[in-house]
């Protein structure tokens, strides 16, 4: 249950604010999910890469080892060498 409780004005426009800002990289860090789902092939219609997309959401910025770990533990490899 949500308790009640008043803000003012200032504090409504503040956090509006917050609020705007949040859904705007939310919805950005979903367009660059789709487009990475793309890129690794995920045929999921919710373009959720498993591992990889876990690791996007974390309370701490992820690494490229983060990333490095997700594909491995996914079993996607990346091939060395030059590219065709």
């Amino acid at each position: 249950m949500t308790q009640k409780r008043k803000i003012n004005r200032d504090e409504y426009l503040r956090a509006l604010a917050l609020f705007v800002c949040a859904n705007d990289h939310y919805v950005r860090s979903r367009r660059f999910e789709e487009q990475m789902a793309r890129v690794l092939g995920v045929k999921d219609d919710r373009h959720y890469c498993g591992l990889v997309s876990d690791a996007l959401y974390v309370d701490e910025p992820a690494t490229a080892h983060d990333f490095d770990t997700a594909l491995k533990d996914s079993g996607i490899e990346v091939e060395d060498g030059p590219q065709d």
